[in-house]
């Protein structure tokens, strides 16, 4: 019995790991796409980042009013990344808006930033890390309850 409801239980986490897998699956026409020329890139900004300094990247381009904050642990590796664009290249960024853009005038829900179609920056979102350690969790409750289930059906067990 103790097995069938882990191996339930189990089931239900790589099943809501395949759906949130399904339903995560971004595509970049999901977003607000603003193509421009970069007029400001660098590591800080006015008094930005408070905090993890070196990791944030701060960039501006021409066709948008705000500056976009960008949290470069949390990039996908790619052959190329912020670090190799420069003032006055032409890129597409992909982003959403909230309501606190206009009080800080920074924009931190950058997606994608692509250079000449080729991928800079893709963002992490902590969807992506969930739906992954959701499944995994849900694989290693399946094996320990089919390790509990054989340690308890030896019949040699407890007999040395």
């Amino acid at each position: 019995m103790h097995f069938l409801k882990t191996t339930i239980t189990s089931s239900l986490f790589v099943i809501g790991g395949m759906i949130l897998l399904y339903k995560s699956n971004r595509e970049r026409s999901d977003y607000i796409k603003n193509p421009g020329t970069i007029t400001y890139l660098s590591k800080e900004y006015k008094e930005l980042p408070k905090r993890f300094h070196g990791k944030y990247r701060y960039l501006k381009i021409d066709s948008y009013p705000y500056v976009f904050e960008l949290y470069m642990p949390n990039s996908v590796l790619t052959e190329q990344d912020i670090d190799d664009l420069h003032v006055g290249d032409k890129i597409e960024i992909y982003y959403s808006e909230n309501s606190g853009i206009k009080e800080t005038g920074i924009n931190d829900d950058v997606e994608f930033i692509d250079y000449q179609k080729t991928p800079f920056f893709i963002n992490i979102r902590f969807e992506d890390i969930f739906r992954y350690i959701f499944i995994w969790f849900g694989v290693v409750l399946f094996m320990i309850g089919l390790f509990h289930k054989l340690n308890k059906s030896r019949p040699w067990r407890g007999y040395h």
